[in-house]
C-alpha cells in the first residue's frame, strides 16, 4: 500500500512541492550557517521553531527533488500505519470480518479514502511535514504510555506550535502524567535548539514566534481558521476582540465535550471523541490553519457522524465535501474562471469559510445533542 501511494504521487503530482523547497533552503541555510529566517527576496520564509530545521538537516546534501521524494515516501508511510491504527481503535468505521481480512480490507480501502482529501494529496504533493506529525500526535493521545504520549506532542509542538493545543484533553482529564510529558518534550526541543543554534533560537522565540504575518495572508482563502473568516470579513477595528472571544467561546465547548476519564467500557467512543474535539479546537483557535493542515479531517467526520442527527449529517457531508475534495482555492478557482472573476477575489473567498464554519456548527450540534441526551436521561 505504501508504495502504490508513493509511486502514484512520485510519477503524477502536478502540484510544485514548495513547502518540502522551504524545508531543503532552510536546511542548507542551517549547514552553510547562513540567517535561517531571512532567505533571499521572493523565496517562501521559513517559519518553523529552530528544532524543525534540525530535525529537517537531513535534507541539506539532497536535492530539492530528492528531499520531496523522501517527505512523499515518509507521508504515504505514515498514511497507511495512521488508517491502521485509527481502524484497530475504532476511530474509522471497519466491517465487522475476521481481523486479517479486516487489515487487508479496509487498510487499503481507508488509505485510498483519505489521499483523495484535499488536505492529504496537498500536503503530500506539497511535500508538507502534517502527516508526519499527525501520525505522531494520534500516536501521543491515543497511547497507554501517558507521559511518553505528551512527551511526542510536545516534541511536535516543537516543530510546529500548534500542536500543543491537543493537551486540552489530558487538561479536561487531569493527566498530569501526560501533560509532564508534553512540558518535557517542548522545553526539550527549545533546550536542545538553544544550545546547537543559540542567537537563531533567540530571534525565533523572542521576536519572529509572534509574527503571524511571515507565514503569509491571514486573509487567504486557504487559511481555514476562525481568524481566517474575521480577516475576510471583518473590519479590523472588531477582529481582533471577535477573535479572542470566539477562541475562548470554541475552548469553553472543546472542555465540554471532552470526556473526563477513558471509559474502558465506551472507549472507542471515548478516543474519537477525544481525538476529534481536541483536533478541531486546535485548528480553529490556530491564527492560520491552511487548508492542508485539516489532515484531521476524516476523525472530525466520524465524530460528526456519530453525535449529530442523521439528516444533520448528510446535510453537513454535502456541504463539505467540494471543498474536502479540492480544497478552498482550487474550488475558488472552479467557481470563479467561469464566471470571469478572479480565484482571489471577495466574490469567492467563502470558499476558505467552509470548513471553519461548519466545524463551528459541529461544535454547536453536539452541545445540544449533549444537553437534550442529558435532559432525556434525567427525565
Amino acid at each position: 500500500m505504501i508504495i502504490v501511494l508513493f509511486c502514484v504521487f512520485a510519477l503524477g503530482s502536478p502540484v510544485e512541492p514548495v513547502d518540502s523547497n522551504v524545508y531543503h533552503e532552510g536546511a542548507q541555510a542551517l549547514i552553510n550557517g547562513t540567517p535561517l529566517y531571512h532567505f533571499a527576496p521572493g523565496h517562501l520564509l521559513f517559519t518553523y521553531p529552530p528544532f524543525a530545521a534540525l530535525i529537517l538537516s537531513w535534507m541539506a546534501p539532497m536535492t530539492e527533488h530528492g528531499a520531496w521524494l523522501v517527505m512523499t515516501a515518509l507521508s504515504c508511510a505514515t498514511v497507511t500505519l495512521s488508517c491502521q491504527r485509527a481502524s484497530r481503535l475504532g476511530l474509522l468505521p471497519t466491517a465487522p470480518i475476521g481481523k486479517a481480512r479486516r487489515v487487508a480490507f479496509h487498510l487499503p480501502c481507508w488509505a485510498i479514502a483519505l489521499v483523495i482529501l484535499n488536505p492529504f494529496w496537498e500536503t503530500i504533493a506539497k511535500g508538507q511535514i502534517n502527516i508526519i506529525l499527525m501520525a505522531v500526535c494520534l500516536l501521543g493521545l491515543t497511547t497507554d504510555r501517558r507521559f511518553w504520549g505528551g512527551f511526542a506532542i510536545g516534541l511536535c509542538g516543537g516543530c510546529k506550535l500548534t500542536p500543543l493545543a491537543l493537551g486540552l484533553p489530558a487538561l479536561r482529564r487531569h493527566d498530569w502524567a501526560h501533560l509532564a510529558g508534553m512540558a518535557t518534550g517542548f522545553l526539550a526541543s527549545i533546550a536542545i535548539g538553544w544550545l546547537l543554534l543559540p542567537g537563531t533560537s533567540q530571534e525565533y522565540w523572542t521576536d519572529l514566534m509572534w509574527d503571524t504575518g511571515r507565514v503569509g495572508g491571514l486573509d487567504y482563502p486557504a487559511n481555514a481558521s476562525v481568524n481566517g473568516v474575521l480577516w475576510r470579513h471583518c473590519p479590523t477595528t472588531v477582529r481582533s476582540a471577535l477573535w479572542v472571544l470566539l477562541g475562548l467561546a470554541v475552548i469553553v465547548a472543546g472542555w465540554l465535550l471532552l470526556p473526563r476519564h477513558l471509559d474502558e467500557a465506551r472507549r472507542s467512543d471515548d478516543l474519537v471523541t477525544t481525538v476529534a474535539v481536541s483536533a478541531t479546537v486546535m485548528l480553529l483557535i490556530s491564527p492560520v490553519s491552511w487548508n492542508h493542515h485539516w489532515v484531521w479531517l476524516p476523525f472530525i467526520a466520524v465524530w460528526a457522524a456519530r453525535v449529530l442527527p442523521r439528516r444533520l449529517s448528510i446535510v453537513m457531508t454535502c456541504l463539505a465535501a467540494p471543498v474536502a475534495l479540492a480544497g478552498p482555492l482550487y474550488l475558488a478557482r472552479i467557481i470563479a474562471l467561469p464566471l470571469g472573476y478572479d480565484p482571489l477575489s471577495p466574490a469567492v473567498a467563502w470558499t476558505g469559510d467552509i470548513l471553519p464554519v461548519l466545524a463551528l456548527v459541529v461544535l454547536v450540534g453536539a452541545l445540544v445533542t449533549r444537553r437534550s441526551s442529558a435532559q432525556s436521561s434525567y427525565l
